[in-house]
Formats: C-alpha cells, sequence, structure tokens
C-alpha cells in the first residue's frame, strides 16, 4: 500500500511500524496516543500544524529509521519524518500505520466511543492497533501490535522476517488473492480496469471465494483469540486490503475466538469490518492533524 500523509489547514502487519516516539513524548499524548500540541514549539499565525506520516516500515526508536524486516523494503535505512519534512517545508510527526487505522476508526468510524479495541490491519502484512482504556499502546518501544510475525503451528512458509510459518505468510492479500485465484475461473467485469484485480467485495459474493475469504478469517481469528483473552477488548475491527472482505472474514474471525477464547472474553467482543474500509489510516492521520491544529 502506499504511505499516508494528511494535514490540517495536513499509515502492515501491517507488519511493520514506525517510531519516533521517546518517554517524554509518551508522556504528553493525548486521547489515543495523539501528541499534544506545544505552545512554544512555532512562532507566528497561520503555522500549519505538524503533517502527520503513517507507513508500514518499522523505524528505529533511537535513529527513527526504518529497519528491516519493513514492507517497504526501499526505505530500510532512511528517515520517514526527515524526508518528508523536507519535502513539505514543514515539521513531520511519523506513525505507525495500523495506530493510525485505529485513530480513523475511533474519530470516524467503527470505534466511535470504544475506548478498548483492536484495529487489524490485514494487507500484505497484518499488524494491530491496539487502544486500551482510551489511548493508543505503543509499546517499549513503538513497535506492539506486529501480530503478523505470530508463529503458527504446521505453517511452513518462509517469512521476511526470516523465521517460517508466520501469520502473515498464510493470511495476506497476496496469500488469499493466489487461493482465489485457484478456485475461481480467469475472468474481468468489464468496468474493471486491465491489470487491476478484483475487489474482493465484489468476489465474496461466489461461493468458493466466500470460504477462501473465511478459513483466513478463522485463521487470524486464531492469533486474535489471544489477543482477546489478554485484553478483553470490546470490539475488534477488520480493516487493510483484506478487511474489505466484510462478513465473510469477520464470520471467519468470529467463529475462531467463540472457539478459542475464554467465553466471557468472547461473548463481550463484537467483530465488524471498518467502516472507513482502506481510509482508516487517512483518516487516522488527518483526525490526529485536526487534533493538533486545536490544542493550545
Amino acid at each position: 500500500m502506499k504511505p499516508h500523509a494528511a494535514r490540517a489547514g495536513r499509515g502492515s502487519g501491517s507488519a511493520g511500524q514506525t517510531d519516533g516516539r521517546d518517554g517524554r513524548d509518551r508522556a504528553r499524548r493525548g486521547p489515543l496516543g495523539c501528541p499534544a500540541r506545544e505552545g512554544g514549539q512555532r512562532e507566528g499565525h497561520g503555522h500549519h500544524p505538524h503533517p502527520r506520516h503513517s507507513a508500514p516500515a518499522r523505524a528505529a526508536p533511537a535513529a527513527r529509521s526504518v529497519r528491516a524486516p519493513a514492507i517497504l523494503r526501499e526505505w530500510i535505512g532512511l528517515n520517514p519524518a526527515e524526508e518528508l519534512s523536507r519535502r513539505f517545508g514543514q515539521p513531520v510527526a511519523v506513525a505507525n500505520d495500523p495506530d493510525m487505522g485505529g485513530r480513523g476508526e475511533h474519530a470516524f468510524g467503527a470505534a466511535r466511543s470504544i475506548d478498548d479495541f483492536l484495529y487489524i490491519k490485514a494487507s500484505h502484512g497484518i499488524g494491530a492497533g491496539l487502544a486500551l482504556a482510551g489511548r493508543t499502546y505503543h509499546g517499549s518501544s513503538g513497535i506492539a501490535g506486529a501480530i503478523g510475525h505470530t508463529r503458527l503451528e504446521g505453517a511452513t512458509n518462509l517469512c521476511r522476517c526470516g523465521n517460517p510459518g508466520c501469520l502473515e505468510t498464510v493470511v495476506s492479500i497476496t496469500e488469499v488473492r493466489r487461493q482465489l485465484a485457484h478456485v475461481l475461473p480467469a475472468e474481468r467485469p468489464a468496468d474493471q480496469t486491465p491489470g487491476d484485480p478484483p475487489s474482493l467485495a465484489d468476489l465474496v459474493t461466489r461461493p468458493a471465494a466466500a470460504r477462501v475469504i473465511t478459513d483466513a478469517g478463522r485463521t487470524l481469528g486464531l492469533v486474535l483469540a489471544d489477543l482477546v483473552n489478554c485484553l478483553n477488548p470490546a470490539a475488534i475491527i477488520l480493516g487493510g486490503e483484506l478487511g474489505a472482505a466484510g462478513e465473510p472474514l469477520a464470520e471467519g474471525v468470529r467463529e475462531s475466538i467463540n472457539r478459542y477464547a475464554q467465553p466471557a472474553s468472547a461473548k463481550a467482543v463484537t467483530i465488524t469490518a471498518s467502516t472507513l474500509q482502506q481510509r482508516s489510516s487517512l483518516l487516522g492521520a488527518v483526525a490526529t492533524a485536526i487534533e493538533q491544529s486545536t490544542v493550545g
């Protein structure tokens, strides 16, 4: 996927995440981890707030540079905030794609009025944005939620992290489309641009495709069941390219959580597809930029 940048007046796993936060940054965070604007940080009138940027790539906490393994391999060793700041001509803040997705869902989508939820971005990588007690949880070094690298029993495909059998080697948009190509005839709707794959929302109307998507949801749900046991969220929101499949994916996730999570926790969580679809991270960046522009 392409990274998003947004300005007010202005993100897997995702398998990879970015981080430029130290302990002092975290101490200044507002709702869902949005950095608070500092009064003495800018001079003059009409100065734009920090642009927000999300991307599926990990950045080293000290150097703030992208590190391996990353979906955007050509970014490894680069400092996204520094490069984007140079291009925009003003300061830029960098954030993890799933975190921004969760922020977007909390501000505009399925997580409005919910303080404890997981936003799952399932695309080429798989990442989780963790919203706990109304704040985004980043972990000690800013890379919490890399569930795409959870090992699955019996899976043997080699992952880009060097381990065999990671979740994202079994459940990712690349693998799911490979399976769909196997079970569906090669055809293209008349209104589809040559070279563009058909949308999952269209494909799941076919029984064979719906089975593939639901099976992917069951596998994803095995990993999410453990998170449900640990974190007791009120909702899990499925986003990213795979999340666009909608109810068949949610159905599979729901089946595994009901089967493998502790019954009380499974009963407490709602599984739903993102209402913002692939705009979650972009709108999360917009929401964060808007909040920065209004914090005095």
